[in-house]
C-alpha cells in the first residue's frame, strides 16, 4: 500500500469536504427545508393569533352595535309612550322599554368587561329618523312607529344571528337576544294587525 504525503492527504480531504457540500445542496432536504417545520409553526402561530385578535376585534364591533342600537331603541320607545294616543301601543312601549332597559344592561356589561368602546347614545341617523317620526300626526305616527320598530328589530335578530363569535359567553348573550326580541317582535306584531 503506498503511502500518502501530508500535502496529498490535506488535498484529498478538502475534496472530500467539497464533493460532501455540493450533495447536500442538491439533496431535496437542504438546510432550509430542516428549518421548514419550525417556519411552518411559527406561521400557524402567527395565523391563529391574527384570527383571534380579528375574531375579538368583530364581537368588539358587534356588541357596540348592539349597545347602540339599543340606546337607539329605548329612546324610540319612550317617544311611543309620549306620543302614542292607543292604550295597546302605550302598554306595548313600556313593555319594550322594561325588555330593553335589561338586555342593554346585559350587552354594556359585556362590552365594559372586555374593555371595549362603549357608545355613548344613540347614532345621529337614529336620532334624525326620531325627530321625523315625531313631527307625524298620532294616528299616522302610531302606524309608523309600530312598523320602525319591527323592522329594527327584524335587522337586530339577524345580526345577532348571523354572529360567528367563538367566545362562549358572547355566544349565549347573543342567543339570550335573539330569543328576548323575537318575543318582543310577535308582540309588536299583534298591536300592528290590530291598528289595521
Amino acid at each position: 500500500m503506498k503511502r500518502l504525503n501530508l500535502p496529498t492527504l490535506v488535498l484529498c480531504l478538502v475534496l472530500s469536504a467539497i464533493m460532501s457540500c455540493s450533495d447536500a445542496a442538491r439533496s431535496p432536504r437542504n438546510a432550509a427545508s430542516a428549518d421548514a417545520p419550525d417556519s411552518l409553526a411559527t406561521v400557524n402561530d402567527s395565523t391563529a393569533t391574527q384570527d383571534r385578535s380579528n375574531a375579538r376585534k368583530d364581537d368588539a364591533r358587534l356588541a357596540s352595535e348592539v349597545v347602540e342600537s339599543m340606546y337607539a331603541k329605548t329612546a324610540l320607545v319612550q317617544q311611543g309612550q309620549e306620543k302614542a294616543t292607543t292604550p295597546a301601543v302605550k302598554r306595548l312601549a313600556k313593555e319594550l322599554e322594561t325588555a330593553y332597559t335589561a338586555l342593554t344592561g346585559r350587552w354594556k356589561y359585556l362590552v365594559v368587561k372586555n374593555g371595549w368602546a362603549l357608545p355613548s347614545g344613540e347614532s345621529a341617523v337614529a336620532i334624525k329618523e326620531r325627530t321625523e317620526l315625531g313631527e307625524e300626526e298620532a294616528a299616522v305616527f302610531e302606524k309608523k312607529w309600530l312598523r320602525e320598530m319591527e323592522d329594527r328589530h327584524e335587522a337586530t335578530i339577524k345580526k345577532l344571528a348571523n354572529s360567528r363569535s367563538q367566545d362562549a359567553v358572547m355566544q349565549a348573550l347573543c342567543a339570550e337576544s335573539v330569543a328576548r326580541l323575537k318575543e318582543l317582535l310577535k308582540n309588536i306584531k299583534t298591536v300592528r294587525e290590530s291598528l289595521e
